[in-house]
């Protein structure tokens, strides 16, 4: 009778143990579901702003620091934190800029204070904003690679550029006469690439190329 009783109960444990692991396994593969279709469309961007107390928001959407996802895009964000300067800007999140790095200024005695005691924290901060920074100069080369040749000077002219965002060259040229400056676009012929597939801006000349070529 025992042996039948124990064997009952060790087949309920079994059934009880199997429909656990079941409903375990499905929330798994409903969560991975939810988590990839809530994340379609959107990059992984790192967030980090200083103080950690500090109150963002991204186009009104709050985020904390960490990982966040976000659709590609220009967001307004907008950081706080008592004893703070607030602080607003513009930056757009792309896959080649998947970050948004800020630090508010220390205001109140006590902020200042804060500022003290974290400096570790702040030293990492400048490390990893330092990083991101180098990532994001790799990336704009090679999306241009005429920049790593950038700035160019000799007794003609002077080759430089602006970025005006992360998808925008506008190669720069200073010369004193026509002359020079046909020099300057032979040196970027020479480097092997073509002055035509580039917006142009002459130091009080107009681009031959025209003012919305590029």
């Amino acid at each position: 009778m025992y042996p039948d009783i124990q064997q009952q109960q060790f087949k309920k444990k079994v059934i009880f143990l199997t429909i656990g692991v079941a409903l375990l396994v499905l929330a798994a593969v409903f969560f991975t579901i939810f988590g990839t279709n809530s994340r379609a469309g959107k990059i992984a961007v790192e967030v980090l702003v200083l103080p950690s107390t500090a109150q963002i928001t991204a186009n009104d959407q709050t985020i904390k620091n960490g990982t966040v996802y976000l659709k590609p895009g220009n967001y307004t964000v907008k950081m706080s934190a008592d004893g703070f300067e607030s602080k607003e800007l513009t930056t757009e999140i792309s896959q080649s800029n998947p970050y948004i790095q800020d630090q508010l200024t220390p205001v109140s005695a006590d902020a200042k204070q804060y500022v003290k005691d974290h400096e570790k924290e702040y030293l990492q901060f400048e490390s990893k904003v330092g990083d991101a920074s180098r990532e994001k100069g790799e990336s704009y080369q090679e999306k241009f690679p005429i920049v790593k040749l950038l700035p160019a000077t000799n007794v003609l002219f002077q080759i430089g550029y602006r970025s005006p965002d992360e998808n925008t060259l506008i190669v720069t040229i200073h010369a004193t006469d026509p002359g020079q400056r046909q020099a300057a676009l032979e040196q970027i012929r020479d480097w092997g690439y073509d002055p035509t597939d580039y917006y142009i801006q002459f130091s009080d000349f107009s681009s031959p190329f025209g003012e919305d070529h590029e």
